[in-house]
């Protein structure tokens, strides 16, 4: 047994019967052990941690620890689960969908220092003595790290405030309110325990739904007001509850916290246990934080739970009801429902005009499209004060593979411009950026915030997004109509198989540049659909319901642009796209273009071009590539009707001589073909352009030698360059790289 089972072997009682549930005793045993720690008043000590394995935990002598070492212990024990081998010998494995631990991380001291210190400096105090009235909310408050770090450095710049009389009346103040609790009355108070004190009972509140964590973040807070020589019963603002769920506004009509129970218990399917939701009301909660005229939070801080509440990933029926009741309370609940973006919402609604909000959340808010409504309330209710990403590799999260967010904005204005800064997870986090994206590159960018690393990306992308998007704006028709793949590979399995067809399926992993690979070689694999789906689909067709659902069903009987769906990350290339003639079905991991207005060949070689790719990277923020992201690529619209016989004639003998020649210099001919297209008097460079960039697809899918592809593919991106007008810019090989 590891050593972290042997001090919670005496918590734990294994059970013989059928009922036995090894995580829920797990827990139990867990609660008891943090309670029996909390009470013993344990003042030194550490807990280390070198892994993420059970036996990575060193355990000092339990008499040793205090509450913050009781809450490092309690956040990395939850993380695991109880499994009891057939010996009946139990043992910890690591577990991060555990039932406290879904979401939930430890959150480095680097990160907890930065975001509360920018927070506070983004409420732009002028006047010391407001740091004691402010009133600071971790809305997820765990064990209490984010709320501790708010006590140190609201202590801090009171206490370094020089010659103020009014910080001095403000302290004398407090000192004769505690006095009274004091239970040695001689005792001569230091000034710092003082702003201690105060900032405890009357600053810091927060919220948690795991009740062992709020007992842990009370004597945290609590710990840092007490002395060797001072015993004081301070009070602490730190309750049960679901943040997510209840009331944020004052009712006059409902007053009794069971009545506003109901009222919100009646978004789900029934008004009764209304005791499993723990509804919040934060009006009855802290009536003190909304009364007045401009009512909240002055700071909401943390580091709020990232889950997906699905039905289908959790197993958990309950979760059917849940998104019936956020999709209620919530303006910008979309798609799938994750809990840091209820909770930025909720934030938001918590604060007060001119508060701020300090978070670290996963970066797809960024990018993602079901975000995109949180983004929008985001950039034009708030002003961003503080953008940092910490990109995946930086792993400053254990168990977590994802790129993060720390934000702090101000809920005043609108957000005109964002400045991000990128931390690796060494050293400290910087404050300010090398570059500065405007509002309208958001807005041209789909409403998406692109991920700019330096001035040569922030120029290129103003160059390139000049054009229209493809999915068409006021002054542009769209291009072509994006949908997803039309065969869902669970819903038609009934309809795919591994034997031949006269109907090929394609998924994601068939698609490539400029080219489809079908079927898969090696084993037999479900790569063709049967005639009976056909048959099927075509009298359903007769049914459809809206002009949408019928484009996407009969889309397979034309010719379409394939797109590759899901894509790593770290994917050097991540667009892809290639063309698929009619009676081809395709997969849900993959998206089409239907309909295009404009020539295939032209089409595709620009969404296979690295320019397109880049511009798509930037604001990609997971590996799905959505519709929307699709329709957000700035497309030149071409006229080629316009185009002069003569110049197009010309061109064509330059290309095919280009062509033919054993050693064709793409640098030499690229020079030629510039010079070509600046001497076209009549406007119609860009359809010059937009046509040699055809024939290159053209030879691309059809090469008349194998070791001409690489050269034509050069070829391509330089043409794709000229096109945009870029192709003069000195950083774009670097940045394109």
């Amino acid at each position: 047994m590891s050593e972290m089972l042997e001090h919670l072997a005496g918590y734990i009682r294994l059970q013989a019967d059928v009922s036995f549930d090894p995580q829920e005793t797990y827990m139990q045993a867990l609660d008891s052990l943090v309670k029996d720690l909390l009470a013993d008043g344990h003042r030194s000590g550490a807990v280390s941690f070198s892994g993420d394995k059970p036996d990575c935990v060193r355990m000092p002598d339990m008499a040793s620890l205090n509450p913050e070492d009781v809450g490092s212990l309690y956040e990395r024990l939850r993380g695991f689960r109880l499994r009891v081998r057939q010996s009946r010998e139990p043992e910890l494995v690591p577990c991060v969908r555990g039932k406290r631990n879904q979401g939930l991380f430890y959150t480095p001291s680097t990160i907890v220092t930065f975001i509360v210190e920018r927070t506070l400096d983004c409420l732009r105090i002028s006047d010391p003595t407001e740091y004691l009235n402010l009133k600071i909310l971790d809305p997820a408050v765990g064990t209490g790290v984010f709320l501790a770090e708010a006590l140190e450095q609201i202590t801090e710049r009171v206490r370094t405030a020089k010659d103020n009389d009014r910080i001095d009346a403000a302290i004398a103040s407090v000192k004769r309110k505690v006095g009274d609790k004091i239970e040695n009355q001689r005792l001569e108070l230091d000034r710092d325990t003082l702003i201690r004190i105060h900032v405890v009972e009357k600053c810091l509140y927060g919220v948690d739904l795991d009740p062992t964590a709020v007992e842990i973040a009370r004597a945290v807070l609590l710990s840092r007001v007490q002395t060797n020589r001072l015993t004081y019963a301070a009070s602490t603002n730190i309750l049960h509850g679901n943040a997510l769920k209840g009331e944020v506004v004052q009712r006059h009509m409902l007053t009794a916290k069971t009545d506003l129970d109901r009222a919100h218990a009646s978004a789900f399917s029934q008004a009764s246990g209304l005791d499993k939701h723990c509804f919040f009301h934060w009006p009855e909660e802290f009536p003190e934080v909304f009364s007045g005229s401009n009512s909240g939070f002055d700071a909401v801080i943390g580091n709020p739970p990232y889950e997906i509440l699905s039905v289908k990933e959790s197993g958990l029926q309950s979760r059917r009801g849940e998104q019936i009741y956020f999709r209620n309370f919530y303006s910008t609940c979309t798609g799938k429902i994750n809990t840091y973006r209820l909770m930025i919402e909720r934030a938001l609604q918590l604060l007060r005009k001119g508060g701020a909000l300090g978070f670290i959340v996963p970066a797809t808010l960024l990018g993602d499209s079901t975000a995109e409504k949180l983004r929008r309330m985001i950039l034009e209710q708030t002003s961003m004060f503080q953008t940092v990403v910490i990109p995946e590799k930086a792993k400053v999260f254990p168990g977590v593979t994802q790129a993060l967010l720390v934000m702090v904005t101000r809920k005043s204005g609108s957000t005109d411009r964002i400045e991000p800064i990128f931390w690796n997870g060494d050293g400290p986090i910087h404050t300010s950026s090398e570059v500065s994206v405007s509002g309208d590159v958001v807005r041209n960018a789909g409403f998406r915030v692109p991920l700019i690393r330096t001035r040569a990306e922030m120029e290129l992308l103003q160059a390139v997004t000049r054009f229209p998007p493809l999915g068409g704006n006021n002054d542009f028709q769209r291009v072509g109509r994006i949908h997803q793949g039309e065969i869902n590979l669970t819903v038609h399995r009934d309809f795919i198989t591994d034997e031949r067809t006269m109907y090929p399926l394609i998924r994601g992993e068939h698609v490539n540049p400029l080219r489809v690979n079908h079927p898969v070689p090696g084993e037999k694999r479900l790569d063709w659909v049967l005639p009976d789906y056909v048959k099927q689909n075509g009298e359903s067709n007769k049914r459809a319901g809206s002009n949408s659902s019928r484009s996407r069903s009969k889309a397979w009987k034309t010719e379409r642009i394939v797109l590759a769906r899901v894509v790593n990350m770290d994917t050097e290339r991540r667009l892809k796209a290639a063309f698929v003639g009619p009676g081809v079905f395709l997969g849900d991991m993959t998206n089409f273009l239907a309909e295009p207005k404009l020539p295939v060949n032209y089409l595709l070689g620009l969404l296979n071009s690295r320019l397109l790719n880049w511009r798509m990277r930037l604001t990609s923020t997971n590996n799905y590539i959505s519709a929307a992201e699709i329709q957000a690529l700035p497309i030149p619209r071409i006229q080629q009707g316009e185009l002069q016989s003569g110049a197009l004639v010309h061109a064509r003998q330059v290309f095919n001589g280009w062509t033919t020649e054993p050693d064709s210099s793409v640098e030499k001919f690229v020079k030629e073909i510039s010079g070509m297209v600046k001497s076209v008097e009549d406007g119609s460079s860009q359809a010059l352009t937009g046509k040699m960039i055809e024939w290159v697809a053209e030879d691309i899918q059809e090469p008349r030698d194998s070791s001409s592809i690489g050269t034509l593919w050069n070829l391509l991106d330089s043409l794709v360059l000229i096109l945009y007008g870029v192709e003069s810019m000195q950083q774009v090989p670097m940045v394109l790289i």
